[in-house]
């Protein structure tokens, strides 16, 4: 992802305070690319098996998050509650796919 900055420096500023705001921009844009590169190689070795376990374990962080604004007495959506319901399934399922990749891997 691209971000642009558009960089209004205030009168107060020096130039010299002005370029290293600028110094800390790039480095953080360059910092940025390469850590998304870097997981666009971790998600394109990764195999299939692997991908979907990933995704549902980020499903169940979303689910344990639901279910700390609910303890909190947040007001939820019907849809974050189908989520919340859900929890034993995909644990299920993370389980099967986590054998199913050990057998791949064994027989390799």
């Amino acid at each position: 992802m691209l971000a642009c900055y558009i960089i209004i420096p205030s009168p107060s500023l020096s130039a010299e305070e002005v370029n290293e705001s600028l110094k800390r921009i790039s480095e953080n844009c360059t910092s940025t690319d390469t850590q998304n590169t870097n997981n666009q190689e971790k998600s394109s070795s990764l195999s299939p098996i692997e991908k979907k376990i990933r995704n549902l374990e980020k499903k169940l962080q979303q689910i344990y998050a639901l279910k700390a604004k609910l303890e909190n007495g947040e007001k939820l959506e019907q849809t974050q509650i189908s989520k919340i319901n859900s929890e034993e399934s995909v644990k299920k399922e993370i389980e099967e796919m986590q054998h199913a990749l050990a057998s791949v891997s064994v027989t390799m």
